[in-house]
Order: structure tokens, then sequence, then C-alpha cells
């Protein structure tokens, strides 16, 4: 074998090693459709509890429905935290926008808990498909802190359309019905 027949095969044999670039992704807050109003914060004021999250989506692999009941783990496109907690830190971000200021702690705030608000957040449904349709199927709870949600709870679906049924397309538009979630929320919470 010729010295450049063996540089070849070796640049082949090092480029099969070579893994896929992995693309990282996070959720975001998106804006409000309106200004958050001004004025008195809601009192008690709201503090974002825990979020229940379906097991096909709690995972490092962002996740696409496919066709014919299969799931499309993307491995090389992950989260850069777990995603319940991406989750609550947007959507808690996305609330504080929507309602007067003071009215949302972040979540781990070490402020006053006396007199405070849970909201508890259990998707049922989240996530985007191989054509681009984005569904957040959620419900919602308010309780005083150190007390057990109960009542009946809110429920919403959104329905979105990324435009483009890969991970770069789906994740910014699951941050978008987050936003869209915390527009109904905030209206509730309001009344």
């Amino acid at each position: 074998m010729t010295m450049r027949a063996r540089a070849v095969v070796l640049a082949l044999l090092l480029g099969g090693c070579a893994s896929a670039k992995t693309d990282t992704y996070t959720l975001s807050a998106v804006p409000p459709a309106r200004q958050a109003p001004a004025g008195v914060p809601l009192r008690p004021p709201l503090e974002m509890g825990e979020v229940a999250i379906p097991a096909t989506i709690d995972r490092n692999e962002v996740v696409l429905n496919a066709p014919g009941d299969r799931l499309d783990v993307a491995s090389t496109s992950i989260w850069g935290a777990p995603v319940r907690q991406l989750i609550r830190r947007a959507l808690s971000d996305d609330l504080t926008a929507r309602l007067p200021p003071g009215s949302v702690l972040p979540p781990g705030d070490p402020g006053p808990k006396a007199g405070l608000r849970i909201l508890t957040v259990s998707i049922d449904q989240f996530g985007g498909d191989t054509s681009g349709h984005v569904v957040l199927s959620a419900a919602w709870l308010l309780a005083p802190s150190g007390t057990p949600p109960t009542g009946t709870p809110r429920r919403t679906r959104i329905e979105l359309n990324a435009g483009a049924g890969n991970v770069a397309a789906v994740v910014p538009t699951m941050s978008r019905a987050l936003g869209v979630l915390a527009d109904r929320i905030a209206a509730s919470v309001r009344r």
C-alpha cells in the first residue's frame, strides 16, 4: 500500500470515529403579548412549585413524537438541565413578566413563606412532533404554602405550529407554549 493510500485510510478511520456535534437546548421566557399591569402586587404572592411531567420527556435528550406511535430521541440534542427544572424556571419567569412586580417569587427564593401561595403544575403532554406541531396540555392549582393542593384544577391545551419538524424549530415553540400557559395562569390568578 502506498503512503498516500495509507493516509486516505487513516483519514477515513479517524473521520468515522469522530462524534457528532451535540446541541444543547434550554427553555426561555417569552415576552407577554401585553405588558404586565403596574400597581399593587398580588397578595399573597405566588411561588412556582413542583412541575409534574410525563416520563417520555423526563430525559436528557430532546424527544419528538414521530408517526406510528414512535418517539424520535435526538441523541445529539440535549437539554442544558433537567427538563423539569427548565420548565419550572421558564414558567416562573413568564409569570413574573405577566403579573405586577412582586407578585411572583423565584423558585427557591429565601423570601418570607408566610402567606405564600404555591402554584403546582401538572403537564400531561408537552413537546413537538416531526411535522412541527407542538402541544402543551397542562393543569394547575394554587394552594397556601404548607398545605397540599386541593380543589378542581384548571386545565388547558395549547397547540402551536413550529414551522418545521426539527429540534431547532420545536424547542423555541415549546418556550412560546409555556408563555401562552403563563398568560392563562396569570389571567386566572388576577380574578
